[in-house]
């Protein structure tokens, strides 16, 4: 009997362990594609002896993959918007979503010009001015898909 019991015990003890450790290797989207593109993107600029040039042409080759990421699950989220209306208005989310790109892509560019011509002030030309604006790209195409996942984190997306 006590034998049968201390088994039970063991079972259930292996099977919460085993529940725990599959949550903890289940990643978030955010986690994911940080570790994908952001840590790659930063090793490659740290490890690399790139020319400003080349600076520029993999900060927004990054930028892209970014852009792609949020482009995908921004899709993701109006298709599966009417599962999340509730008792709302399915089109709510559809146009708050659609209203906070236009938003952010008025304000993106924006601010790269202003950047851009705020180096141009400080550095008077010069050959930084490239690889820095675009590694800014970089940082406000990542600043987006990081907002569009977790987003798609609180709607249970993929």
């Amino acid at each position: 009997d006590s034998n049968e019991t201390t088994t039970d015990s063991v079972s259930t003890t292996t099977e919460t362990t085993t529940q725990k450790l599959n949550e903890y290797e289940r990643i978030s989207l955010t986690e994911k594609y940080l570790k994908e593109i952001d840590e790659e993107y930063k090793y490659r600029l740290e490890n690399e002896e790139l020319s400003n040039f080349e600076i520029g042409e993999l900060s927004r080759e990054y930028a892209e993959k970014w852009r792609i990421v949020a482009d995908e699950y921004y899709n993701k989220i109006l298709k599966k918007s009417d599962e999340f209306s509730h008792d709302q208005d399915p089109e709510l989310l559809k146009s708050s979503m659609k209203s906070m790109k236009e938003n952010w892509n008025s304000y993106s560019e924006q601010e790269k010009e202003d950047y851009h011509n705020l180096l141009r002030t400080i550095h008077s030309g010069g050959t930084i001015i490239g690889p820095d604006t675009a590694k800014y790209e970089y940082e406000l195409e990542k600043q987006w898909a990081l907002k569009i996942l977790s987003i798609a984190e609180r709607m249970n997306i993929e």
